[in-house]
């Protein structure tokens, strides 16, 4: 996957999460309070007051709460009525004057309220959700090819040129990975070709010293051979002329069984 796609994606996304908080904040379809039932409920609590109920059961009975004039927290009472957007109404009967009270069940900045929360947990889930979604993307396209390759470098690097390295045709890194696998196939073959040439060099080098070898000790066992029948003429009795004779022939023949040890010795240096 192309970084690009990725970046649509998420910009998508985004657009998506910009609309649904938008729209939360620009929420219009609130609930109204139902009036008629309310004036309803006005009009029982004022009939059973003046049946001669008491402004206590009233209260218990409606779930309201009448707050007269006489009394010395009216004030205060109102406000916390007001505070809450609570309903306020008139009271006034047979001079008993106050207001009735009754608490809105939930007023419609409570549920703007519940409706921004609720949409912002939604946004931030969603929003949770993609980055989750994008870190693995990331980390499946991008980071996972460089976490083989370095494997793979180091199994090279250990000599194992036989290491497998995966080639996706998804991956942004495929050319560049073939091209490191094409590279441990050359290594690998040079490595064959380097094997063989340094065989081959030793059969060469093996072949050449049998054939060497072999006319040297023929040289050596002569230069023996000449030398012990030079030696064995010296004892018998010869004149002063042939004695100098055939010490320059030891002479000589030393020299050459000398060249032909060296010979030999470079041979199994060599080898």
């Amino acid at each position: 996957m192309k970084i690009k796609w990725i970046a649509i994606i998420y910009t998508i996304i985004m657009l998506f999460m910009l609309k649904l908080m938008n729209g939360s904040f620009g929420q219009e379809n609130f609930s109204r309070r139902d009036m008629v039932y309310y004036n309803d409920i006005i009009e029982q609590i004022k009939t059973a007051f003046n049946e001669g109920m008491p402004i206590e059961d009233i209260e218990k009975k409606y779930k309201c709460e009448i707050v007269l004039e006489s009394d010395s927290d009216y004030m205060a009472r109102l406000f916390n009525y007001y505070a809450d957007y609570g309903l306020v109404m008139d009271f006034d009967e047979e001079n008993v004057s106050g207001k009735i009270c009754l608490s809105s069940e939930q007023s419609a900045f409570s549920i703007a309220r519940d409706n921004v929360r609720l949409n912002i947990i939604y946004a931030w889930g969603a929003l949770l959700v993609a980055g989750y979604v994008l870190i693995c993307v990331i980390y499946y396209y991008y980071i996972r090819p460089f976490h083989e390759l370095q494997r793979f470098s180091t199994e090279i690097a250990k000599g194992n040129l036989d290491a497998f390295l995966p080639i996706h045709k998804t991956n942004i890194f495929g050319a560049f990975t073939e091209s490191f696998d094409v590279m441990r196939e050359e290594l690998a073959s040079s490595r064959i070709r380097e094997a063989k040439a340094e065989k081959s060099k030793k059969e060469l080098v093996a072949q050449l010293s049998h054939d060497i070898k072999t006319p040297v000790a023929t040289i050596k066992a002569t230069c023996e051979v000449l030398e012990l029948q030079e030696k064995k003429r010296i004892d018998e009795n010869i004149s002063d002329k042939e004695k100098i004779r055939i010490e320059s022939s030891l002479e000589k023949i030393g020299y050459i069984t000398s060249k032909a040890d060296t010979i030999d010795e470079l041979i199994n240096n060599m080898f």
